[in-house]
């Protein structure tokens, strides 16, 4: 899955970025923080309020993106995902 999203810079700027949902999860500051302390992935339910609301940060500036959430299948193919990364 792949994820379309805007930082919006310090200057009135905007970035249009694109990045799998993995990268988008571990770069969004709410979720990568989670990420990076748990080493694990949000439970599933944590993880759709955040994507769900559109808007966040990457710890320096604003993000938006066109809200959405994740099924059960999904958040198992995206669990799949990080595992396979951590042993990279």
């Amino acid at each position: 899955m792949r994820i379309r999203y805007e930082r919006l810079l310090p200057r009135g700027g905007r970035e249009v970025c694109e990045t799998d949902l993995l990268s988008f999860v571990q770069t969004q500051a709410d979720l990568g923080m989670f990420v990076h302390v748990h080493k694990q992935l949000p439970p599933l339910q944590q993880l759709n309020e955040v994507l769900a609301k559109g808007i966040g940060d990457d710890g320096f500036v604003a993000m938006v993106w066109q809200p959405f959430t994740l099924s059960a299948r999904e958040y198992s193919d995206l669990e799949r995902e990080y595992k396979r990364s951590r042993k990279g």
